[in-house]
């Protein structure tokens, strides 16, 4: 029995630095720009979801714009507390949110987005970019 449990532990051993659990999907570091009217859209929330109709699979990313319009796209690390720069490594459903959109008070329509509404939901994006092994910068133009 110990020569069967000893045997079992070394495949294990085996497996594990062969790669086993190695992540199903590329990832590289995927940053960029987002402009309106060819200027820096400061304050914008980029997500980029895996479209699964061009098969790519793994976790969206997430990134917001600076003063400068600059995005660095980060994703959640399975059962880890932080998460890691970069994207999955093929074509994605962006969305776009406008973090300083105020509410509006109760009663009164809502006061209007620098983004247009279309960008906001996988269903209605316009916006199909693909994250190429290697990075490079991304320029999303909001029309």
């Amino acid at each position: 029995m110990q020569k069967y449990f000893a045997a079992l532990l070394a495949l294990i051993a085996i497996g594990l630095s062969t790669g086993c659990n190695k992540s199903p999907y590329k990832t590289t570091l995927a940053a960029g720009i987002v402009t309106q009217n060819g200027q820096p859209l400061p304050g914008v929330e980029v997500q980029f979801c895996p479209d699964p109709e061009a098969l790519t699979k793994g976790p969206s990313a997430l990134g917001e714009t600076d003063e400068q319009g600059k995005f660095v796209l980060r994703y959640a690390v399975p059962g880890a507390n932080q998460s890691k720069e970069g994207a999955v490594v093929g074509k994605h459903k962006v969305t776009l949110a406008d973090l300083r959109q105020k509410p509006a008070p109760q009663g009164y329509p809502p006061n209007p987005s620098r983004v247009p509404k279309i960008y906001g939901s996988v269903q209605t994006t316009p916006l199909k970019l693909e994250v190429v092994e290697g990075g490079g910068e991304i320029a999303i133009e909001v029309k």
